[in-house]
């Protein structure tokens, strides 16, 4: 089949010009640069994670520290407690034994209207 006498006639039309392809870099080359992007990236997350962790183990061991101190504390104030105990008791029996021997040597608690207060102002020469 032939094309019609009006399609020959006609120009073809013009094809732009086709671009040229861009040289692609070899595999070797992209591996490379992928290589050197991850050392650059590692070189700089281990001193970040480092600290990171240093932190995490420094907090820890301020916790740890804490906890010491807080079982200091509450051993002190137990041996403070039981002190405190032994001299309410050891109050207590003096007391009474003050109170014996001030009786036996006939002494008494006065009663209230037996109480008097000096002026210490009008005592003075």
């Amino acid at each position: 089949m032939t094309p019609p006498a009006s399609a020959a006639a006609r120009p073809a039309p013009a094809r732009a010009p086709a671009a040229r392809p861009r040289p692609r870099p070899p595999a070797l080359a992209r591996s490379r640069g992928r290589r050197k992007a991850r050392a650059r990236l590692g070189v700089l997350l281990i001193p970040v994670v480092a600290i990171l962790l240093g932190g995490i183990v420094w907090v820890n061991a301020a916790e740890l520290r804490l906890t010491k101190q807080q079982g200091d504390v509450a051993r002190r104030q137990a041996r403070v407690q039981q002190q405190l105990t032994t001299l309410k008791a050891r109050e207590e029996r003096m007391d009474t034994e003050v109170v014996d021997r001030a009786t036996k040597l006939g002494m008494r608690f006065p009663t209230a209207k037996e109480v008097t207060y000096l002026d210490a102002a009008r005592t003075r020469p």
